[in-house]
């Protein structure tokens, strides 16, 4: 009741602080960009093989965030537009739903290192963090959401064993995977399971959930989408484009003051009383 109560709070704030502005105005309108948001580009998809294999080709020809990701949002909103679920509305409750997803699975990890009391303790402050603002009108609240599943699969596997643990690392790696199918910065997430994993001294989840990873990543390959390739297509799009304005130094300083301010004052100064060496790590 407690992770779905962080779920909840996650989706009812972030969603009530968007539509002071209205539905059309805010909650709608960070996705509706002909310029630079994916939903724009769902209709040049005629083949999902065709797309995935030109993507890197092609990049040039999609709006901003599309150069600027990997191909897995767009093909994801390909797919609900073949069901019939198309459009904007569509885009923006999947992001809404991967905010509730993060929020209930940084409760799961916390119980796991930390003991439950904390993990209780936490919950207001993970529902109503000021990163909230960003979390029902940009597709980054899905892949806050999907790497967020990731991370929690695997931190459960290195607390467990046997097959129950395998299975976890398993799929956190393949949901880990497609992770990285909706952002190069993914890997860096990858970071806070191997910490947990070196404290528990348990080595053999990693290596599980990169199995996991790797069958994703090679299934897109196989597909004729390389990761690697795209990165080294968006830097190219970056170095052409936004580079010439705001060059990588400027983004070095940029990024850890926007993470100050989406993490907000309260988990500094929770950090500052926190007494739990596994909650640190």
């Amino acid at each position: 009741w407690v992770v779905g109560l962080a779920a909840g709070a996650a989706v009812v704030w972030a969603v009530a602080l968007n539509v002071t502005d209205g539905i059309d105005g805010g909650l709608l309108r960070g996705l509706e960009s002909p310029r630079h948001e994916y939903p724009a580009d769902v209709a040049r998809i005629d083949d999902p093989l065709r797309f995935l294999s030109g993507f890197t080709e092609d990049i040039d020809r999609y709006v901003t965030h599309v150069r600027g990701h990997p191909p897995g949002f767009l093909l994801l909103l390909w797919v609900l537009d073949r069901v019939g679920l198309s459009g904007v509305p569509t885009a923006a409750a999947v992001s809404i739903a991967g905010a509730g997803l993060a929020a209930a699975c940084v409760v799961v990890v916390v119980r796991d290192v930390a003991g439950e009391d904390l993990a209780r303790r936490a919950v207001p402050f993970v529902g109503a963090a000021p990163a909230a603002l960003w979390m029902a009108s940009s597709a980054d609240a899905l892949f806050a959401g999907v790497g967020a599943l990731a991370v929690a699969l695997v931190v459960l596997a290195t607390g467990r064993s046997g097959r129950r643990s395998d299975l976890l690392a398993l799929g956190g790696g393949v949901v880990g995977g497609l992770a990285l199918m909706g952002s190069y910065g993914m890997v860096l997430v990858a970071c806070v399971p191997a910490a947990v994993a070196w404290r528990r001294r348990r080595g053999r989840p990693l290596l599980v959930a990169g199995i996991g990873g790797a069958v994703v990543l090679g299934a897109f390959a196989g597909a004729g989408f390389w990761w690697v390739e795209g990165l080294r297509a968006t830097s190219g799009e970056y170095r052409d484009g936004i580079a010439s304005l705001r060059p990588y130094r400027y983004f070095v300083v940029a990024n850890v003051a926007a993470f100050a301010l989406a993490v907000g004052p309260a988990t500094a100064a929770g950090l500052a009383r926190l007494r739990d060496p596994g909650l640190w790590v």
